[in-house]
């Protein structure tokens, strides 16, 4: 054999060598999401959340909720719903039930945030997602600052002119 047929020889193992390698090493862990990227995941139970039938069957002006659109749709969940529909000051509520605020147009073609509360034990947490679901990365110590006033568990309930409207 030649010289040069050898050495011609030699490179194409040494190339198919370092390509077998190559395939062989495994790829980089990909690095935790961002911030902003993880707030993107949907909340877990949103579809739960969607599922609920509404507590009023016409949306109301929000007063205590300073967003844009500012009509309002409140969904409660179903063990829950007749407590919330009849709310007096010594009201309790569920562990476990669910009352969100979906804020849309009058007309309901503009949806906004949804501020949620999720009873878990005889506490309250708060979560604000947009339209789709995301949570928003609101300060939610406004939330339960505000209600701490309640009218019972924390709650405001309905405007009178729509308490019960959805029964």
């Amino acid at each position: 054999m030649s010289e040069g047929r050898l050495a011609r020889l030699g490179g194409l193992v040494v190339l198919s060598i370092a390509g077998a390698c190559a395939s062989e090493v495994p790829a980089a862990n990909p690095s935790p999401p961002s911030p902003a990227e993880a707030r993107r995941e949907r909340w877990s139970r949103f579809a739960e959340l969607e599922g609920l039938s509404p507590a009023n069957d016409t949306p109301f002006p929000t007063r205590g909720h300073l967003v844009k659109p500012s009509y309002a749709v409140v969904r409660v969940s179903a063990e829950a719903r007749a407590s919330y529909l009849s709310l007096v000051t010594d009201t309790v509520l569920p562990e476990r039930t669910l009352v969100a605020m979906f804020h849309q147009s009058a007309d309901g073609a503009q949806k906004g945030p949804i501020y949620v509360m999720d009873k878990l034990g005889s506490e309250w947490s708060f979560l604000g997602v947009d339209a789709e679901g995301h949570p928003t990365g609101e300060n939610l110590a406004v939330c339960a600052l505000c209600h701490r006033g309640g009218v019972a568990d924390q709650l405001f309930g309905l405007p009178r002119s729509l308490s019960g409207s959805a029964r």
